[in-house]
């Protein structure tokens, strides 16, 4: 496979991942209200609904975001491959590998992931209050998803960023 096939193949990936998280933000919306239609019968639930609620509305708007984003890279940049090459090589290995390219954010992201999780975990053996506990579980799930949708961005990250390291160009 040639650098132009990873390159699409990297960014239908995104796209497709970024079309499954706003249909997920949608979905979880519509839970959300069904949430907020009980939480007056369940001080737990009422709790879990504030976390749940921001989150899908999060996954809905960076999803939408990202599904514009990414159809606008797969219309533009396997023809800017084509039309100089060496230059797009420098500024992808840019973009993944410099100062604050998108390979110098897994970890913070793994670590924000964990303190909800744990902050979450924390928070529901030591409150008596199950408004709080309900916030607690929230950021459990919030966590937890983060783990999920940013593992699998990383691993296609991964894969991307060893074939564009790969790519023999003269760096200026």
């Amino acid at each position: 496979m040639d650098f132009a096939q990873h390159l699409v193949r990297y960014y239908k990936g995104e796209w497709l991942e970024a079309i499954l998280l706003m249909a997920f933000g949608i979905t979880t919306t519509g839970l959300a209200v069904v949430m907020w239609q009980h939480a007056g019968q369940n001080v737990l639930l009422k709790g879990l609904f504030y976390p749940i609620v921001f989150f899908a509305a999060f996954t809905a708007l960076a999803g939408g975001f990202c599904v514009y984003n990414n159809s606008l890279r797969l219309a533009t940049m396997p023809a800017q491959y084509v039309q100089n090459q060496v230059e797009f090589v420098q500024a992808e290995q840019n973009r993944f590998e410099g100062a604050k390219g998108v390979n110098t954010w897994w970890m913070p992201l793994k670590v924000l992931w964990a303190v909800f999780a744990i902050g979450g975990i924390a928070v529901s053996f030591t409150t008596r209050s199950d408004f709080i506990h309900g916030i607690a579980i929230g950021f459990i799930v919030i966590g937890a998803m983060g783990f999920v949708i940013d593992g699998f961005a990383h691993h296609r990250a991964k894969v991307y960023t060893a074939v564009l390291l790969s790519q023999n160009v003269v760096q200026p």
